[in-house]
């Protein structure tokens, strides 16, 4: 009984050290929510846990193995190898989207991070943002979106994740509900799609669309009607009516 009692304070110490980051809160502008964000599924979740850590503030932010392991719900080697594979490319990795510089309208192109550093003996990860990102991921008073990092922990598919963002963009507060109706190319920017589901929308419904909206119903609690809306027999824009059910506990 005592080596039992003793074991189990030991593993109860090991899962208090490692605690995961799902309760942090991801802050974004609306611009970068809808741009292309050019990011791996790991990649796109070390960012977002780098983001959650920020509290509004550019400064250095370190992940560690274990608490990307444990927010992520992965076994601990593959959190070393992606925190690994991901500092090794990160600093060519840069986002698009569509903004103001100088009072001029266009289109941004700026990478995410100006430095990397990745220890592997020690088992973290620090990033550091592009000053550049600043006016999106800082001091934001409106139009942003913010979602617990909780919300995407358990999903497999970065067009999920991203079309859990729109969405999350135009849910109501009050209600958990709300309306999205997103022009097609503005969906194919944001979902980064290739030029075969560009041409056939057929594919994008079934690779792309489709498998999100599962993931997001069954892992999520998220309640999705969607259709097309046409110009002549071409589909200009998506609508997607929805509702989203908080869960307490994760899938």
């Amino acid at each position: 009984n005592l080596l039992y009692g003793m074991c189990f304070i030991m593993v109860n110490e090991v899962e208090k050290k490692f605690v995961g980051l799902q309760s942090k809160n991801v802050v974004l502008s609306n611009a970068l929510v809808r741009s292309a964000q050019g990011l791996t599924l790991a990649e796109k979740r070390i960012l977002m846990a780098a983001i959650s850590r920020m509290d509004g503030v550019m400064k250095p932010i370190q992940i560690t193995a274990h608490e990307y392991a444990a927010t992520f719900q992965l076994p601990i080697r593959q959190a070393y190898e992606q925190l690994r594979d991901a500092a090794k490319v990160f600093l060519s990795k840069h986002i698009t989207y569509y903004g103001e510089y100088n009072g001029h309208k266009g289109v941004f192109q700026v990478n995410w991070l100006s430095s990397v550093f990745y220890t592997h003996n020690e088992g973290f990860i620090t990033v550091e943002f592009n000053p550049k990102l600043m006016p999106e991921l800082c001091d934001l008073q409106q139009h942003f979106t913010q979602y617990q990092l909780k919300r995407a922990s358990s999903l497999r598919s970065v067009h999920s994740w991203r079309l859990m963002e729109l969405l999350q963009q135009m849910k109501k507060i009050e209600t958990n509900d709300g309306w999205l109706i997103i022009d097609l190319d503005e969906f194919h920017h944001a979902m980064e799609a290739t030029s075969s589901y560009k041409a056939n929308f057929g594919r994008l419904r079934a690779r792309v669309i489709e498998p999100a909206i599962q993931e997001l119903q069954v892992k999520d609690g998220w309640k999705i009607d969607w259709g097309v809306i046409k110009d002549g027999r071409k589909v200009s824009a998506l609508k997607f009516k929805f509702t989203h059910e908080i869960k307490n506990k994760l899938i």
